[in-house]
């Protein structure tokens, strides 16, 4: 099984120390909500950092490493773990983000809780080799898509370019 790992310390830093830093801040906004003013602003502040920290611990949507093989895709951080089998993938949406530094992945319609995954290519060792992963499960899931059929021939395009 292939693993592909995030630099240890820039996700202690990127992903870790944010979400614990966003629940800080929902914290200090129920503590406004409760204790002080404009209890709409801080709801509203609440929220957000609660989305964050939700994204960061709960639902795993910045996995820390990736494993592939054996039939399975694999997304994990914090010791938790959600698997997927390559054959039950019945759909895959990806975006390319930020100057192609960032890849969204849904999986399957993604849900608050699973499917959903930012995955920061920078911060990995293998970056070619996990966008020719999702980009061969794209074309394995839906070979008839526009985009699919677009993105692949972009990408068989510009690596003849970087052989000459």
């Amino acid at each position: 099984m292939k693993e592909y790992n995030y630099h240890p310390t820039h996700f202690s830093i990127q992903v870790t120390a944010t979400a614990v830093f966003t629940g800080l801040i929902a914290l200090f906004s129920l503590y406004q909500i409760v204790f002080g003013e404009s209890k709409a602003l801080f709801a509203f502040v609440m929220i957000l950092a609660l989305y964050n920290t939700f994204n960061a611990f709960v639902s795993i949507s910045n996995p820390q490493k990736i494993y592939s093989g054996d039939g399975k895709i694999i997304f994990s951080a914090y010791g938790r773990e959600q698997v997927y089998q390559v054959d039950e993938i019945k759909q895959i949406q990806m975006r390319y983000v930020s100057g192609n530094q960032r890849l969204y992945v849904s999986l399957n319609g993604g849900s608050l809780f699973k499917g959903r995954y930012w995955i920061r290519l920078s911060e990995f060792e293998n970056k070619e080799e996990i966008e020719d992963l999702f980009a061969e499960l794209e074309y394995k899931v839906d070979p008839e898509s526009l985009i699919v059929i677009a993105r692949r021939d972009g990408r068989k395009r510009l690596k003849k370019q970087a052989c000459k």
